[in-house]
């Protein structure tokens, strides 16, 4: 599941807690996304050890999504786990600030590129 939005219309999410005082610098051709799931029960299309080909997809996918719409960047909030991930695959989140516990979980606030660079 992937679900985006533009980042200028008026209703965007972005957690303000996780983000420079100066806030987000948002732009045309910038897009927020939230709520990034696979199953990670199958073992079908995981390596040792590696991130599952479900998950390199759907960024694949995403990426392409974003340049085939003339977005160039993607903000997001995500857990250290998912960063961790993202970095992994080579598709390294920079922070706009500080990770900050938000319930049980530590949040952190970044933009990803999405460019054939990063594709």
């Amino acid at each position: 599941m992937r679900q985006t939005s533009p980042s200028t219309w008026p209703g965007h999410d972005v957690f303000p807690s996780l983000l420079p005082n100066e806030g987000l610098k948002a732009h045309p051709f910038l897009i927020e996304s939230s709520r990034f799931c696979v199953d990670t029960g199958l073992d079908e299309g995981r390596g040792g050890g590696m991130v599952h080909e479900t998950t390199l997809t759907m960024f694949a996918g995403i990426i392409e999504w974003c340049m085939a719409h003339d977005y160039t960047d993607i903000v997001t909030v995500t857990d250290l786990r998912f960063e961790r991930i993202l970095a992994r695959v080579g598709w390294p989140l920079l922070r706009l600030g500080e990770p900050k516990k938000i319930g049980v979980t530590m949040a952190v606030a970044g933009t990803l590129p999405a460019n054939s660079e990063t594709l």
